[in-house]
């Protein structure tokens, strides 16, 4: 019975050695040749930029394991980082640009055989000009759902912030037809009264609404949450905002997308 037990596993074993053999054969007499270089799906990525020059875009292909890819931009100029991972995915970095630029970028996959294929993506860029903090202070007005709107921003406490406040009455800059129209005015000594507060990048142009407690409206008494995010291009700011009845934010009950401009 030993014996006949050490028989089989005797041929299990060569078995195995030689189905390993075959396949290491197989695999070293594989052309590459075989493979056809086609960027599946083309490139994905923004194709609007705010030409800042300082913040990274990702384009990306889909990747195929034993290939490589480069990527270049014409058009503008650029910084291109790949991922350290995958050459199929680049960061971009697109420089500071004054006027507006219609840029190309470029991927060409390399298969293992040396075979090629490339594809290109058009990438609008927007001319960007930065501002100041003293730049922001003053009065912003603009046009939303309910009709014209201004207000008065000052710079905030926090170092990166600014501040859109309520009137004289205490109604909201931000949704201002809304709260005019329902009589209610924010109160002294809940949340941020009604003022809105907004964090800057002044380098990137991003502009965050960060979840906050806006306040507490009479008559009532009803409790307003707000969060939003946008951007900024010289003397106009783009916002889109939504107001929320509590602090889940699981209820976006207004949302609105206002353009400002400096006065």
């Amino acid at each position: 019975m030993k014996n006949i037990l050490k028989y089989i596993g005797f041929v299990v074993l060569a078995g195995l050695l030689l189905t390993t053999f075959n396949a290491c054969e197989e695999e070293n007499d594989y052309d590459y040749n075989k493979i056809v270089p086609k960027i599946v799906g083309g490139i994905s990525g923004p194709s609007v930029v705010l030409a800042t020059g300082a913040k990274d875009e990702v384009y990306k292909v889909l990747h195929r394991g034993g290939s490589t890819f480069t990527w270049s931009v014409t058009g503008a100029d650029a910084t291109v980082t790949l991922d350290p991972e995958f050459s199929s995915i680049a960061n971009i970095r697109f420089n500071q640009s004054s006027v507006d630029k219609a840029a190309v970028v470029t991927v060409t996959e390399t298969t293992m055989a040396g075979l090629t294929a490339s594809a290109t993506y058009d990438v609008s860029l927007s001319a960007f000009t930065p501002l100041t903090w003293d730049d922001f202070v003053g009065t912003w007005a603009g046009e939303d759902e309910d009709g014209p709107v201004s207000f008065e921003v000052t710079k905030g406490d926090a170092e990166n912030s600014i501040v859109i406040n309520t009137d004289a009455n205490g109604v909201p800059g931000l949704f201002y037809g809304i709260y005019a129209g329902w009589g209610e005015a924010f109160q002294p000594g809940f949340g941020n009264e009604g003022n809105a507060v907004v964090d800057v990048d002044l380098a990137t142009g991003d502009l965050t609404i960060a979840p906050q407690y806006w306040g507490q409206t009479l008559p009532g008494p009803y409790d307003y949450f707000l969060y939003g995010s946008g951007y900024y291009n010289g003397p106009v700011m783009t916002l889109t905002y939504s107001m929320n009845f509590d602090d889940t934010y699981s209820d976006d009950y207004y949302v609105y997308t206002t353009v400002f401009t400096k006065q």
